[in-house]
C-alpha cells in the first residue's frame, strides 16, 4: 500500500518514503513507527502499543520511541511548535493527523481518508500545548535549542532477587518476566506523566516534571512510587508461588535540580536528566528497606500533608559527602482537596477577601431561594481561590457542601474528578467487598429513584467494579455516554433535594473532558434549584457559560499591602515584621498568598531570620531562593508557553525586571510580528505588564519570583551569552549617557562574564552608590569587582585596583566596621606604594590613623600615632601639603586622647590653614568635625556650631556620610548647649534618620544618647530611660562598649533625677570602675568628670557631704585641665552646695558666684537656672534679698526660654511638671521676682 500525504508518500512494498518523488532517507524503525501511525491514524496510539510492537522483550526507556518519532518528524519537516503531521498527545501517545490518500501500487483508483483536524478558531488562539520534547535534529540556519535547567523529582527503583531468578527460569522464558516486571512499572510512572530515563538489569529510573515542568512533581513521584509497590507485590506474590523466588523492591526519591536537554551530537535535544538529583535517588534507593519508600527532606516537604511519612533521621549515602535527611513514605493521606493537604501543614491567615465573601454571600442568597447560581473563581496559582472558597463554605452552617478535585495529573482519565465525590455520595467503600460495594450502589440508587437501579451497571463500570456476571448494556457509545452522566447529574442534583447545596469544584481547568461535559450538565440544569456552583480555576480555563444571567466570574486579585501585612503579622505572631522584611515579600511575591507563605517558611526553615526590636528582619546578605513548591508552580506555567514566546521570557529575564521594548527587540531578533504576537501572549498570561510609555515603552515582570524562575531555567552559557549581547547593545544604543545606566552595565558585564568591563562599571558603580549613602549597595559593587579582577588577564596594576580598595575602605568606616576599613586601608597603602604614589600612600595613612582612633581603643593609639608619624614623615619627605595636613590631625587626634586639647587644637587648625589654602575638602572636612568637637567640649557653644554648620556643608559636597554623621552629632549638643533647642531637636532627629538609612550603628546608638539626655534635661526622665534602655541593647547587640557605657552612665543619672539614690549610686560607682578600665580618650576622662560630679550629687542628696566634696573636686580638677568650661560649672555649683551644707558658707557662696560668672560666658540656659537659684538661696540666706531676687529672676527667664524655644508640646508639659522647675517657679513667686 501507497500512502500520500502533501508532498509525501510512504510505499511498504519498497520501504521507502519520498518527498515529489524523490527517496528520504529514514532509519527502517522510525519507517515502521511512522507507517504503523498511518495505519492506525483513525485514533491516537498509545506509547505503550508502540513500545510493545516495536521493542518487543527489549528494556529501553521512553527516549528510543521519541527518537525514532523525531526522526521521522526531521524526515518531514514536522517539527517545532505546529505539528503537522504527527500530532502529540500528551500523556498518552501519537497521533497521525494529516489528510492521507491510499492506494495500490501503480493503481489508478484512490480512497480519501481524511483525519479531522482542529477548529480553526482553536489554531488562531495561542497554543496551550505542552511543546514536544524531542524535536527533530537541528538544520542549517535554524536556531540551536538550548538545554535548560529544572527542578524535577527523581524515582529510582531497584529490583533484588534477578541472579536467583535467572537460576531457576529457562533463557527465554527469563526476559518474557522481566518484560512482564519492567512493564508494570514503566505503566505506573506514565500514569502520572513521569518519563522512564534509566532501564537497567535490575532497576529503572523516572524523572517527572520534564520534558514541562510539574507542580506537583513530587506528588506525582509518589503515586508512581506506591503504585509501583502495589503491582511489584501481586507481581513479587506470583512468583514466590510458582518458582520460589523471592524479589524485593527498594524505592528512592529525591527532587532538585537537573540539567534537561542538552544537544547530543546528531543534533537531538537529550532525554535524560543529568545532576547529583539522580545520585541522591539512587543512593535513597539502596538504602530503602525491603518493599519501602525511602525520600530525602526535599521531597517530604513537597508532599507534606498528602502523603504520610516516617522520619528516620539523618543517613549517610554512600558516596555522598554529606548525610541526607530521610523519610520513609508509609502511604496516602486521607485528603479530598489540595487545599486540605496545603491546610495542614501552613498556618496562614484568611485575610483580604471581604469583598469576595460578601459577593459569595449575596449569590449564595439567591441560590438558597431556589436561583441556582455557578460561580468561577478565577486566578492565578496560588492567588487563594481554594482558601477562599473553603474558608465560604465553613460559614454554611445549615448547607450542604461538597467537594470535587480535578487533578493534573488524572486529565487522561475521564470523570476522574467525580468518581470520589460519586463514590462518597453513594457511600461506597474501596475497602468494602465487591459484593458489598455493588449492593450499595443499587440501594442508593433506589433510595434516589428506582427507576435508577438500571443503570447501576454503569456506575460500576466507572468505579472499576467487576459486574459480576451481569450483561452490560447493548448501548452506543453516545447513548452509553449520556446514561451515565444523566445517572451521575441525579446523584449530585438529589443532594440538594433536602437543604440548599454548595457543590465546589476544584482546579477545573485540569476536569478531563468527560468531567467537563458532566460539569456542563450541571450547571444547565441548577437555575431552578437550590444550588450554589463554585469553580476554582486557572487562565486558561474554556467554558460556555458566559452568556447564562446566573453564571457569574469573581477574578480573585492579589493582597494589597495591608492585608498582606496582616497575613506576614499572623506567620510572625507574637513577633511582628520589620518594614524591609513586609516590603520586600510583598514585591517579590506581588501579594500572591501562597507565594507569601511559601517564601517566609522557606526563611525560616532556612535560619535566614533574626529577631529585632520591630520584628523579624532578613540577616545581612541573606540569600533569598525561590521555595520549591513555587518554583513548580512558576515553572509549569512557563513550560507551557509556545517556545517562541518562552523564549522572549528568558530573553526578558535576561536584561530584568524591567525591561525596554528596544532592548528586547534587538536582542530577540524576532520580525515584528512575530515579536508582538509573543508579547500578546505573555501579556494575557499575566507574565509581563506595561509599566510605562515614556520615553520608551517598559515592560515588566508581574513579580521577581516569575522573573528569578524564568532566569533561573536558562543554562549558564546561554545566560552568558545574553548578557554580554545585553551589555554590548545598551553600550552601543547611548555611548553618551552610560554613567546613567552604570549599574545596569556592570550587572550585564558581570553575567556576561567581560571581565575588563565588569571592573570598570562595578568600581563606578561602587563609588555611585557611596556617594548617594547606598552603603551596602557600595560594599557588593566593590566587592565583586575585587572579586572579578582575579578573572582579568593579564593581572590588572596596582593604580586601577587602589579606588576600589579606598572607596570600601570608606564604606566600611561609615558602618563601623573599623577591622574591614583597616584591612582595605592597608591594602590601599600597599598599592600606593607598588605604583609610586606618594600622595595616595600619605592619604591611606590618614585614613588609617582616623580609623584606628574611631575604634576608642587604648591599644590602637600608639598606631593612630605611628600612621600620624609616618604620614608627617612622608610629607616632610615629598612637601605633599595634603599629607601633611592628615598628619596634623592624625597628631592632633593623639592629643585629644590625651587630654591635651590646646595642643590638639593647635595642630587642627594648622590642618585647617592648609586644607583652606589648598582645597583639600576631605581633609577640610575632618579637620572641622574635630575642631567643632574641641570647641564644645571646651564650652565654645557658638565657635562650635560655626564649625559644625561649615562641617557639614562640605561632607555633603564630598559625599562623606560618615564625617556628616559624626559632625552632626556634635552639631546637636552644642545647639542645645546653646539654648537653639527646636534647632538641636530637628537635627538630631534628621541625623539619627540618616545613621539608620546608613546603617551607623555607633552614631545610633549615641544620638539616642543624646535625644535622653534632652529629654532628662526637660524633665521627661521615664521617656529618657525608655531611650537609654534601647541605646544600651543596641549597644550590647552590637557589641559597642561605647555606646554601651554611654546609655549605662545615662541610667545611673535617670536614677538620680527621680531621687532614686540607692539605685542611682550602684548604676553610677560600677560604671565609672568600667570607665576607667575600658573607656577611650576623650571619653575617657569627660566620662569620667561627668560621673564624678553624678555621684558627688548622689551623696549630698544622701547627706554624705564628705564623700561628696572628695568626688566633686575630682572631677573639677578634670574638668580644669582639660579646659571643658561646662564641667567646671556644674562642678562649681556643686562644690559651693557641699561646702554650704559642711557649714563653710562663704567659700561655697564664693563657688557659686565662680559657677554663675562661667554659666554667663557660656550663654546655656539649661545650665543657669538652677545654678542662679541656687545662689539665690545664699543670697536669701545670707539676708540679700534684692540680690536673691535678681537671681531668681534670672532663673525664672531661663526657664521661661526653654519652654519658648523648644517648641515640643510633650517636652514643653514635662518641663512644666518637673519638680525644680516648679520650685523655682514657686520661689520666684514669692518673692515677686
Amino acid at each position: 500500500m501507497i500512502y500520500a500525504f502533501g508532498d509525501f508518500e510512504l510505499d511498504e512494498e519498497r520501504f521507502e518514503l519520498r518527498r515529489t518523488g524523490r527517496p528520504i532517507r529514514l532509519e527502517p524503525k522510525a519507517f515502521r513507527v511512522l507507517a504503523y501511525l498511518i495505519q492506525h491514524r483513525d485514533r491516537a496510539v498509545p506509547r505503550d502499543e508502540l513500545l510493545k510492537r516495536f521493542w518487543s522483550g527489549e528494556f529501553v526507556t521512553d527516549s528510543a520511541l521519541a527518537h525514532c518519532i523525531a526522526k521521522a518528524r526531521q524526515a518531514m519537516d514536522d517539527g517545532g511548535a505546529v505539528q503537522r503531521i504527527i500530532k502529540t498527545v500528551h500523556g498518552h501517545g501519537y497521533r497521525f493527523i494529516a489528510a492521507v490518500l491510499t492506494r495500490q501500487p501503480d493503481a489508478d483508483i484512490t480512497i480519501v481518508a481524511q483525519t479531522p483536524r482542529p477548529p480553526i478558531s482553536d489554531e488562531a488562539l495561542p497554543s496551550s500545548d505542552t511543546p514536544e520534547p524531542f524535536a527533530p535534529p537541528i538544520q542549517t540556519g535554524q536556531r540551536i535549542p538550548e538545554g535548560e535547567r529544572k527542578r524535577v523529582t527523581v524515582l529510582s527503583v531497584g529490583v533484588k532477587g534477578i541472579p536467583t531468578l535467572a537460576q531457576v527460569l529457562d533463557p527465554e522464558v527469563l526476559p518474557t518476566v522481566l518484560h512482564r516486571l519492567f512493564d508494570l512499572m514503566r505503566r505506573e510512572v506514565q500514569r502520572v506523566e513521569g518519563r522512564v530515563s534509566l532501564v537497567t538489569g535490575d532497576g529503572l529510573r523516572a524523572v517527572f516534571g520534564v520534558p514541562i515542568a510539574h507542580e506537583d512533581h513530587a506528588v506525582r513521584a509518589l503515586h508512581a512510587a506506591l503504585g509501583l509497590q502495589r503491582a511489584f507485590a501481586a507481581f513479587a506474590d506470583d512468583l514466590r508461588r510458582t518458582q520460589a523466588v523471592a524479589l524485593t523492591l527498594h524505592v528512592g526519591l529525591h527532587a532538585g535540580a537537573v540539567v534537561v536537554g542538552a544537544v547530543d551530537s546528531e543534533g537531538h535535544p537529550d532525554d535524560a536528566a543529568h545532576g547529583l538529583t539522580n545520585y541522591l535517588a539512587d543512593g535513597l534507593q539502596r538504602l530503602a528497606s525491603e518493599g519501602g519508600i525511602y525520600v530525602s527532606e526535599t521531597v517530604q516537604r513537597h508532599a507534606e500533608g498528602f502523603f504520610r511519612f516516617e522520619d528516620l533521621g539523618s543517613c549517610a549515602l554512600r558516596d555522598i559527602a554529606q548525610a541526607v535527611h530521610v523519610y520513609a513514605c508509609t502511604g496516602v493521606n486521607p485528603v479530598s482537596t489540595r487545599l486540605e493537604a496545603f491546610l495542614r501543614r501552613h498556618r496562614s491567615a484568611f485575610v483580604g477577601r471581604e469583598r469576595e465573601i460578601d459577593t459569595l454571600n449575596a449569590l449564595w442568597t439567591k441560590a438558597r431561594g431556589g436561583q441556582g447560581q455557578v460561580v468561577c473563581l478565577f486566578g492565578s496559582a496560588g492567588i487563594g481561590k481554594s482558601r477562599l472558597a473553603y474558608e465560604f463554605q465553613r460559614t454554611l452552617a445549615e448547607a450542604c457542601t461538597l467537594q470535587a478535585q480535578a487533578l493534573s495529573y488524572e486529565e487522561a482519565m475521564p470523570y476522574h474528578a467525580f468518581i470520589p465525590l460519586l463514590r462518597a455520595l453513594l457511600q461506597v467503600s474501596d475497602d468494602d467487598p465487591l459484593y458489598g460495594q455493588r449492593q450499595q450502589i443499587r440501594t442508593a440508587l433506589h433510595a434516589i429513584h428506582p427507576r435508577l437501579v438500571e443503570d447501576a451497571p454503569l456506575l460500576l463500570h466507572l468505579f472499576g467494579i467487576p459486574v459480576a456476571g451481569e450483561p452490560l448494556p447493548n448501548l452506543s457509545p453516545e447513548a452509553w455516554k449520556q446514561q451515565l452522566q444523566h445517572v451521575c447529574q441525579q446523584v449530585i442534583l438529589q443532594q440538594a433535594a433536602a437543604r440548599p447545596l454548595c457543590l465546589l469544584i476544584e482546579d477545573g481547568h485540569w476536569l478531563d473532558g468527560s468531567s467537563r461535559e458532566l460539569l456542563d450538565l450541571l450547571v444547565m440544569s441548577l437555575a431552578s434549584r437550590p444550588i450554589l456552583l463554585l469553580v476554582t480555576a486557572r487562565p486558561g480555563f474554556r467554558h460556555t457559560w458566559d452568556d447564562l444571567t446566573y453564571f457569574h466570574r469573581l477574578t480573585v486579585e492579589p493582597l494589597t499591602a495591608a492585608p498582606t501585612d496582616a497575613l506576614i503579622r499572623h506567620y510572625f505572631q507574637p513577633h511582628d515584621a520589620a518594614p524591609a522584611l513586609k516590603a520586600l515579600i510583598h514585591d517579590r511575591t506581588g501579594g500572591n498568598p501562597l507565594f507569601m507563605e511559601e517564601l517566609l517558611r522557606a526563611l525560616e526553615d532556612q535560619k535566614l531570620l533574626r529577631l529585632r526590636d520591630d520584628g523579624r528582619a532578613l540577616k545581612a546578605g541573606a540569600p533569598i531562593d525561590v521555595p520549591s513548591s513555587v518554583h513548580g508552580v512558576l515553572a509549569a506555567r512557563l513550560d507551557r508557553l509556545p517556545p517562541a514566546a518562552k523564549r522572549l521570557l528568558q530573553i526578558a529575564a535576561v536584561i530584568g525586571m524591567q525591561v525596554p521594548l528596544s532592548l528586547l527587540e534587538a536582542i530577540a531578533g524576532e520580525p515584528e510580528e512575530a515579536l508582538h504576537r509573543g508579547l500578546i501572549h505573555l501579556q494575557a498570561a499575566e507574565f509581563l505588564y506595561a509599566a510605562g510609555h515614556l520615553p520608551e515603552r517598559i515592560l515588566a515582570f508581574k513579580h521577581a519570583l516569575t522573573h528569578e524562575v524564568a532566569y533561573g531555567s536558562l543554562l549558564r552559557e546561554r545566560r552568558r551569552a545574553l548578557h554580554a549581547q545585553v551589555l554590548a547593545t545598551l553600550e552601543a544604543s547611548a555611548p553618551d549617557r552610560l554613567d546613567e545606566r552604570i549599574e545596569i552595565l556592570a550587572h550585564h558585564a558581570v553575567g556576561g562574564e567581560v571581565w575588563e568591563k565588569a571592573f570598570i562599571y562595578l568600581g563606578k558603580a561602587g563609588d555611585k552608590a557611596r556617594q548617594a549613602y547606598a552603603s551596602q549597595e557600595a560594599l557588593d559593587f566593590y566587592t565583586r569587582a575585587v572579586a572579578v579582577s582575579e578573572h582579568i588577564t593579564p593581572t590588572l596594576d596596582a593604580a586601577q585596583l587602589l579606588p576600589v580598595y579606598e572607596g570600601r575602605g570608606l564604606v566600611w568606616m561609615l558602618h563601623t566596621n573599623y577591622e574591614a576599613a583597616i584591612a582595605d586601608f592597608q591594602r590601599m597603602r600597599q598599592l600606593a606604594r607598588d605604583s609610586g604614589n606618594p600622595q595616595k600612600e600619605g592619604e591611606s595613612l590618614g585614613q588609617l590613623a582616623y580609623v584606628h582612633w574611631l575604634t576608642f581603643s587604648e591599644a590602637h593609639t600608639p598606631l593612630v600615632e605611628q600612621h600620624g608619624q609616618e604620614a608627617l614623615q612622608l610629607a616632610r619627605q615629598t612637601g605633599d601639603q595634603k599629607t601633611m595636613a592628615k598628619s596634623l590631625i592624625s597628631l592632633g587626634s593623639v592629643d585629644q586622647v590625651h587630654g591635651h586639647l590646646r595642643e590638639a587644637d593647635r595642630k587642627f587648625a594648622e590642618a585647617l590653614q592648609i586644607c583652606r589654602q589648598h582645597g583639600y575638602q576631605d581633609s577640610l572636612a575632618h579637620a572641622l568635625v574635630f575642631l567643632c568637637m574641641q570647641a564644645y567640649l571646651q564650652g565654645k557653644f557658638q565657635p562650635a556650631m560655626q564649625l559644625g554648620q561649615e562641617g557639614v556643608a562640605i561632607s555633603r559636597v564630598i559625599y562623606d556620610g560618615f564625617t556628616e554623621l559624626r559632625t552632626l552629632a556634635f552639631l546637636c549638643q552644642a545647639t542645645w548647649s546653646a539654648g537653639q533647642y527646636a534647632q538641636a531637636l530637628t537635627m538630631l532627629h534628621e541625623a539619627t534618620a540618616k545613621a539608620k538609612e546608613r546603617q551607623n550603628t555607633f552614631i545610633v546608638g549615641r544620638l539616642t544618647n543624646t535625644l535622653a539626655w534632652f529629654c532628662r534635661e526637660f524633665g521627661a526622665v521615664s521617656r529618657a530611660i525608655e531611650l537609654d534602655h534601647e541605646s544600651l541593647e543596641l549597644g550590647r547587640a552590637s557589641s559597642i562598649s561605647n555606646v554601651e557605657i554611654s546609655a549605662l552612665i545615662n541610667l545611673g543619672v535617670d536614677s538620680l533625677a527621680l531621687e532614686q539614690y540607692e539605685r542611682a549610686l550602684a548604676s553610677l560607682k560600677p560604671t565609672l570602675d568600667r570607665v576607667h578600665r575600658e573607656a577611650f580618650g576623650i571619653h575617657k576622662w569627660r566620662w569620667q568628670m561627668k560621673l564624678l560630679i553624678a555621684l558627688a550629687e548622689v551623696y549630698y542628696a544622701m547627706g554624705a557631704y564628705e564623700d561628696a566634696l572628695h568626688v566633686v573636686e575630682k572631677g573639677l580638677k578634670q574638668a580644669r585641665s582639660t579646659g571643658s568650661q561646662k564641667y567646671v560649672a556644674k562642678a562649681w555649683a556643686w562644690q559651693g552646695k557641699i561646702l554650704i551644707a559642711l557649714k563653710q558658707r562663704e567659700t561655697g557662696g564664693r563657688a557659686l558666684q565662680q559657677a554663675i560668672r562661667l554659666v554667663e560666658r557660656l550663654h546655656s540656659p539649661s545650665l543657669t537656672y538652677p545654678i542662679a537659684y541656687d545662689l539665690g538661696q545664699w543670697f536669701d540666706m545670707a539676708g540679700n534679698e534684692q540680690q536673691a531676687i535678681e537671681l531668681y529672676s534670672k532663673a525664672k527667664a531661663a526657664i521661661e526660654y526653654m519652654l519658648a524655644t523648644v517648641e515640643d508640646p510633650a517636652l514643653q508639659a514635662s518641663f512644666r511638671q518637673h519638680r525644680p522647675v516648679q520650685t523655682i517657679l514657686a520661689c520666684a513667686a514669692r518673692v515677686g521676682a
